[in-house]
């Protein structure tokens, strides 16, 4: 089947498309995608990650033409006040 991956980051944008067996989780595109050995930043037990914007596990298994969104934490700025 295939599915794609996509990490925006504020300067690049990663994507890329993937054949997996039936069956393949996430975490399998995951790992397929060498996400963790691209982006070093990504913290394996606390980066999220959606499919088509709903929150899922490593552990989901994927259908065909799936699109796995990994999330950045949002950066927020202290309220001067």
């Amino acid at each position: 089947m295939q599915v794609e991956v996509i990490y925006a980051k504020p300067d690049e944008v990663f994507r890329e498309q993937l054949e997996l067996p039936d069956q393949a989780s996430v975490q399998a595109a995951l790992d397929t995608a060498r996400l963790w050995q691209r982006f070093p930043e990504l913290d394996r037990q606390t980066v999220r990650f959606g499919i088509y914007g709903r929150l899922v596990t490593g552990e989901t298994l994927l259908t065909e033409h799936d699109r796995i969104e990994i999330y950045r934490p949002l950066r927020t700025r202290k309220n001067r006040g």
